[in-house]
């Protein structure tokens, strides 16, 4: 099992030099990937998520890449979330709550991709992204993603990848303080970019 690369070591050069290997994550590296995780959604330049590893047991592609003995980052790509519909104000009793809406037919998210900061620029993000398209099947035909509008290193990621904006932009709320802006590639076209075959 991997252990965490500690966000605030001085490991550049071992991170510049040591060999990376892409995996799909173990059931009990769960704790790391969390950790990892709720660390970099604190970094200005992850790239925001909803997702944890704990919850990623439903047919999600969860990756891992390792430089050497440390996990230096991970990649979470499966079905969309099943969002449940925003609720009207009462106008009455309370209400049971509607079911989840189903998933997009056709369609995956990624749902999360995180670097731990001595090892970005190493191609730790590419290489995850490339194996995460290999393993997406014939039957999905886009990838959705999003990110806080701030957050523009993750932006610059979506569109580097081949991904479009979609021009609706979730506005800001309680739980959310930053707006956050959609993207969606088609598989074929992000296969292309990323230089992957089919």
């Amino acid at each position: 099992m991997g252990t965490l690369a500690r966000p605030h070591t001085h490991r550049r050069a071992v991170a510049r030099t040591g060999r990376r290997s892409v995996r799909p994550a173990l059931p009990n590296e769960a704790d790391v990937l969390s950790v990892l995780h709720h660390a970099l959604t604190w970094d200005t330049f992850a790239f925001g998520s909803a997702i944890t590893a704990r919850r990623a047991a439903d047919g999600a592609v969860v990756l891992v890449c390792e430089v050497g003995d440390s996990i230096a980052g991970y990649l979470c790509l499966g079905d969309p979330l099943l969002v449940r519909p925003a609720p009207e104000a009462p106008a009455g009793p309370a209400q049971p709550a509607d079911p989840a809406t189903p998933a997009e037919p056709g369609v995956w998210t990624l749902r999360a991709i995180g670097v731990a900061p001595q090892f970005r620029r190493t191609g730790v993000a590419t290489d995850l992204w490339r194996a995460a398209l290999e393993c997406v099947p014939a039957s999905i035909t886009h990838v959705l993603g999003s990110t806080r509008t701030d957050l523009v290193a993750a932006v610059g990621w979506y569109e580097a990848r081949g991904f479009g904006a979609d021009p609706a932009v979730v506005p800001p709320t309680a739980q959310t303080p930053v707006s956050e802006l959609s993207f969606r590639g088609d598989v074929v076209t992000l296969r292309a970019q990323a230089g992957t075959a089919a």
